[in-house]
């Protein structure tokens, strides 16, 4: 009876495939005959992209698009394997499935003897993989294959020497190690307390915590115990313990920190729910544990969802009532400090105390007004959040929305610096933040205003001052970076080039730390990085196109592509190495910065540590170019820990090239911000008369590409 079940089951699985009963072109059949019998003559049967094209001509299919479906086709029906959304992949071919399986296999074979405690050495691979089969050049391809299938995780970087190490979760040991009651004791410390949240799953994909293991290493600060279900670690004065729950379909965060520091710690909250949001894109619900069940060791503590304590904590509750012992009342401050925001040292501002005047501008994110806060002029950016009517998309969308909030919040108060936008404050009802008025609007409405002079002293000025507020981000422990880095997220102090700040970098809602943000959130392709297009983890790299893309629109104030009308086509260009021309008449380091920034692979850009340093570089040729100005440009000493310049590359139209040199780090108070810009905006005047300039205009800038906002 079963085995007619079983076979039922496999007629209708087949019956529902989807080229099952079509017909199927004479070029694609021709074009599977070829691979087939290729796939016995190769060894292994591998093959790049460009290989696969003349077996494509020789089929007949000439047409690159008409290829691409006929790879789809005979890749839906088992023949071969393509990874076009994996970088590390995009140019292999795999013309026998079953090589791949062999392949993974080898690795999880009991008979492997190499994987001592889930860690592989690459070493190791030469005893694992053996030629012809799994040649040694191929090591680095098939490692990447393992982690594609969520097999195995680097630990380190592949080097061709194989010194580097790979995480195998499936030889980790499967249940709690007796080290844990040690390391974890049943109840926490004198003076310490705990906070938990749960994720509740439909289902824990094949390798997520594998996954999430390589992560939370690069977030952990010490002490770090991890096993095949588990990870215990530190995070500075916090003790995270991490597991599945596979019984429950869970996956459980419990944290202990002092009484005096009562909040979870939001990069190791955010790493988890980037990986599961991002990544895996599966549903969830995440649920609170009420600290008062847990403090009494309560066997089914009561679980509060976590959209009614975000609900509670915007609307300014106090306490969210547990049903036990006759509906206890918990308070959100210890329940879901990190919510109700209880660690933040700024200023909680009412929003009746807000005098909110004019609207600057409107984006899809928030509204920004111009206003009066305590007798001082502010920017007001409302985030839009939308009634909780229609049912889970809603509470998905207000729980994005107070996410991002959060974010930003913690990201600006957390740092200061005076290329950065200052926060003044925040509104929890409504959800608003409130930083200094910035009365030159943004770089990209300057730039495209062409009754507004841009000389090389000012631009020069300009794609420093981002720079260096991009440095310090980038220097944070861990680094942040900023993931929407753009011209209207650029917002000017001053258009005076004699003052001593003229632009800051703002919008932080996307930003974080590296393991704590997804790829795919920016839609705009203009400034977004070839590698984010493909759907691959954000590093700084990506922050450095995009700086790249900027310093493009400061020589040439003009959309990047301006002549396309399509995003589509933008993102096509892109991710085929195309970018628009630079100026003939573009100083020569100028011009190589641009193309080392906008390189094609992220490891050949530089940091902006060595932006910083390359800047100097170009500031002695504008010297030397532009006599007139010589008296902006003087002479600076180099960085002490960058002794020799950088060599130099030819300006290119289409790119594919960068390297390196160093930074310089300043920090003003906001008093000392606004004396500057005080002093600057007395030569105003003087400045407008001699450069041509109108001016400077009230604006603001929200999120929304190429915004002009007027007062």
């Amino acid at each position: 009876m079963v085995s007619k079940k079983l076979r039922s089951d496999m007629e209708e699985c087949v019956v529902q495939q989807k080229h099952m009963g079509e017909s199927i072109p004479t070029s694609f059949k021709l074009l599977e005959k070829q691979i087939f019998e290729e796939s016995k003559k190769r060894v292994p049967p591998v093959m790049t992209k460009k290989e696969l094209h003349k077996f494509g001509i020789i089929s007949n299919i000439i047409d690159e698009r008409e290829l691409a479906r006929a790879v789809k086709t005979l890749m839906e029906m088992g023949s071969l394997l393509c990874f076009e959304h994996d970088p590390k992949l995009a140019d292999t071919v795999i013309l026998s499935p079953s090589w791949l399986v062999d392949c993974i296999t080898a690795i999880l074979s009991p008979k492997n003897t190499f994987t001592m405690n889930g860690t592989l050495i690459h070493s190791s691979l030469r005893n694992i993989w053996k030629g012809p089969v799994f040649p040694e050049h191929l090591y680095k391809t098939m490692l990447s294959l393992l982690e594609n299938f969520d097999v195995a995780f680097p630990l380190t970087p592949f080097d061709e020497n194989l010194t580097g190490t790979t995480l195998i979760p499936a030889f980790l040991p499967e249940s709690d190690p007796p080290v844990l009651a040690e390391l974890w004791q049943a109840k926490p410390k004198k003076n310490f307390k705990e906070l938990v949240r749960s994720y509740k799953f439909e289902y824990i994909p094949y390798g997520l915590f594998g996954r999430l293991i390589i992560r939370l290493l690069n977030v952990s600060t010490g002490a770090v115990h991890h096993w095949r279900h588990g990870i215990v670690f530190n995070y500075g004065i916090y003790q995270v313990l991490i597991r599945l729950k596979h019984q429950e379909t869970a996956l459980e965060i419990a944290c202990r920190m002092p009484d005096y520091n009562l909040t979870m710690p939001r990069d190791v909250v955010e790493t988890v729910d980037t990986l599961i949001k991002s990544y895996y894109k599966i549903g969830m619900q995440v649920f609170v544990p009420c600290v008062h069940c847990v403090d009494e060791h309560f066997d089914n503590p009561t679980l509060f969802p976590l959209e009614d304590c975000q609900t509670a904590a915007v609307s300014g509750g106090v306490y969210i009532k547990c049903m036990r012992n006759g509906n206890t009342p918990i308070r959100l401050d210890r329940l879901v400090p990190d919510l109700t925001m209880k660690d933040f040292q700024g200023s909680k501002v009412a929003w009746e105390a807000l005098d909110v005047g004019d609207m600057l501008g409107e984006g899809g994110a928030a509204t920004v007004y111009k206003g009066v806060w305590e007798g001082d002029f502010v920017a007001i950016k409302k985030l839009k959040t939308r009634e909780k009517e229609n049912g889970p998309d809603d509470d998905d969308t207000f729980s994005k929305v107070f996410n991002e909030f959060r974010r930003e919040v913690f990201i600006m108060s957390g740092l200061e610096h005076q290329n950065l936008v200052k926060l003044r404050g925040l509104c929890l009802d409504p959800l608003a933040i409130v930083t200094e008025f910035m009365g030159c609007g943004d770089l990209y409405g300057f730039l495209h205003d062409t009754t507004k002079e841009l000389n090389w002293i000012l631009r020069f000025k300009i794609a420093n001052d981002i720079a260096n507020g991009m440095s310090f981000l980038h220097s944070a422990k861990p680094p942040i970076v900023h993931r929407d880095l753009k011209s209207p997220n650029v917002l000017l102090a001053s258009t005076d080039y004699n003052a001593p700040v003229v632009a800051k970098v703002s919008d932080f809602g996307l930003s974080g730390a590296m393991s704590t943000v997804s790829s795919a959130e920016v839609a705009n392709p203009r400034w977004l990085a070839p590698e984010i297009m493909n759907f691959q983890e954000f590093t700084e790299a990506a922050d450095v196109y995009s700086y790249g893309v900027i310093l493009w629109e400061l020589l040439t104030r003009v959309d990047f592509f301006a002549e396309v009308s399509f995003n589509s086509q933008i993102e096509i260009n892109v991710k085929n190495g195309m970018r628009p021309p630079i100026p003939s008449d573009c100083p020569t380091r100028y011009a190589a910065l641009v193309n080392r920034c906008w390189a094609q692979e992220p490891s050949e850009r530089p940091t902006f540590k060595d932006i910083v340093f390359l800047l100097l570089q170009i500031k002695k040729e504008l010297r030397e170019n532009f006599p007139d100005f010589a008296e902006f440009f003087t002479e600076e000493a180099a960085p002490q820990n960058n002794k020799e310049e950088v060599p130099q590359e030819k300006p290119k139209e289409e790119v594919k090239t960068a390297p390196k040199k160093k930074k310089k780090k300043t920090e003003l108070t906001a008093f000392s911000i606004l004396q500057n810009m005080a002093a600057a905006e007395t030569t105003k005047d003087r400045m407008s008369q001699k450069m041509g300039m109108s001016p400077p205009f009230a604006t603001h800038s929200p999120r929304n590409r190429g915004m002009s906002l007027s007062s």
